[in-house]
């Protein structure tokens, strides 16, 4: 099964209203969600989980409990396994509950999952890696990128996308 994004550089217009109110969001403390397409057992998403929480925690030298909602495999997971790239995408962006819960303070609440990226595993993801699907701002658009990564080395993609910063696109060269 192919799962790779939508070839698309950039997300639909009707979708940007909704990316947009997320930045007025509080996600500090979200998780990656992890979407499985095809027969992926539920224990593989487990693996591939623990095997990037492993290796991050040894990489950048993170107390366990700093990361323990780090990577989670996303509510509704099994409605979600025969979804096309493109639906996968919407369902993320459109639909995915994102876990809010309001705060004090001058942003409109806490999310519990990160709303510009998710990961993808497939049946071959022992071999092949899994997919991390990004969606960047750029220049008042979000351009959706990805890169297949092996479980072992999730960590610091994932948190370089989280922090905005070019670490993302230096390791998807690599």
């Amino acid at each position: 099964m192919n799962f790779t994004p939508p070839s698309t550089d950039q997300i639909p217009t009707a979708w940007k209203k909704e990316v947009d109110k997320w930045m007025t969001y509080h996600v500090d403390f979200g998780a990656i969600l992890m979407y499985a397409q095809g027969d992926v057992p539920v224990s593989d998403l487990e693996e591939v989980v623990r095997i990037a929480k492993d290796n991050y925690i040894k990489t950048v030298l993170f107390d366990e409990e700093l990361c323990s909602n780090f990577l989670t495999p996303a509510p509704g997971l099994d409605t979600l396994r025969q979804k096309s790239p493109l639906e996968l995408l919407e369902h993320h962006v459109l639909h995915q509950d994102k876990g809010w819960k309001p705060t004090t303070g001058n942003n409109s609440g806490d999310l519990d999952w990160y709303p510009f990226n998710y990961v993808v595993v497939g049946p071959s993801w022992r071999s092949e890696g899994v997919l991390v699907v990004d969606l960047a701002s750029e220049n008042d658009d979000y351009r959706i990128d990805s890169c297949m990564f092996k479980p072992e080395d999730l960590g610091l993609p994932l948190t370089s996308m989280i922090m905005g910063d070019e670490y993302f696109e230096t390791l998807k060269k690599a």
